[in-house]
């Protein structure tokens, strides 16, 4: 689409805008716009917190089972939605991991105080409102991802000291309780970057990616406590605990390149990663599930964490 300069006066020169994205958006006279200034580009969109406050929402969570309600739920805060509505026929959900029934305000209270900045505002038989109650701060997004970096780095070692000392206990803790943390900052990030976006627009798709890479990472180190859990008094093959605890080195390496995006960090993370995951296909282990679960986390991890570097590859090309 193109459109012409009309000059308008001495320094004024006026653009007309789009009729259907100016119907879309209901923009009328006097509508204030954001304008922002991108090198070469021109970006015009509607006020970012006028329509934040609009995305309204309203859902019937009725046939689903605990583990959906969680998942539909928490897409709609990834998506943005500052009011979700939602309503439900039963008192009581179906849990599935489990096979018994919860009750459905609990699910989905226990699911709210997972998303941030969000609360349950009114609550009827069979209704209630979740509504933001904490204004959305676009200006967060770095901070929450290097979070999300020291909170993985503070879950590695932790778990690698619970295997070695066969702690069940902390091996359970983290899988039920760390994870979880992970997920709620990155489904934090998600929604900054569905709402506000960041301000070199192009690279919030790529950072979206991130976000999620971060969290199959944290996921990984959840599966490797629960897989340790399950076989506690098991000893783990020693080989395969040293190369988690070298594996857990690159999840300060990774976090290194994505504050300081060199060149030599980017080699040195890379050649790091492929010593690894050499030695991974190299190492002899036992016939014990526990260590062939750890072996395959661990290369899932690896890979991850690349992919993860390889997007900050894409945002800065090392410039």
């Amino acid at each position: 689409m193109k459109r012409r300069a009309i000059q308008l006066a001495k320094n004024t020169i006026v653009v007309s805008l789009p009729a259907k994205w100016v119907q879309q958006n209901s923009i009328v006279k006097g509508t204030e716009l954001d304008i922002d200034v991108k090198e070469r580009m021109l970006i015009v969109r509607k006020d970012a917190a006028a329509v934040a406050s609009s995305l309204k929402a309203s859902v019937d969570i009725s046939g689903m089972s605990s583990s959906l309600v969680w998942n539909y739920l928490n897409a709609l805060y990834r998506a943005g939605f500052t009011e979700i509505s939602i309503s439900f026929s039963s008192m009581s959900i179906q849990d599935i991991k489990s096979g018994h029934s919860k009750k459905t305000m609990d699910v989905i209270s226990r699911v709210t105080d997972k998303l941030i900045g969000m609360e349950i505002i009114m609550q009827s038989k069979n209704s209630c409102v979740l509504k933001e109650v904490t204004q959305l701060k676009g200006d967060e997004y770095s901070n929450v991802v290097n979070r999300i970096f020291l909170s993985i780095a503070t879950t590695s070692k932790d778990t690698l000291s619970a295997l070695r000392e066969h702690d069940k206990e902390t091996l359970e803790n983290i899988y039920m309780y760390s994870e979880v943390n992970i997920n709620k900052l990155s489904d934090y990030c998600m929604r900054i970057l569905n709402i506000q976006g960041l301000d070199d627009f192009r690279g919030s798709n790529t950072n979206y990616l991130i976000t999620f890479l971060l969290e199959e990472v944290g996921d990984r180190y959840a599966m490797i406590a629960k897989a340790g859990a399950a076989d506690s008094k098991e000893d783990i093959n020693r080989q395969a605990l040293d190369l988690l605890e070298r594996t857990n080195s690159l999840v300060s390496l990774a976090h290194r390149f994505f504050l300081n995006p060199k060149k030599e960090h980017y080699v040195s993370f890379h050649d790091a990663r492929n010593r690894l995951k050499k030695e991974a296909d190299a190492l002899s282990l036992s016939k014990a599930k526990v260590d062939r679960e750890l072996l395959f986390l661990i290369k899932s991890v690896l890979d991850k964490l690349m992919e993860v570097c390889n997007c900050q590859v894409t945002l800065t090309g090392f410039v």
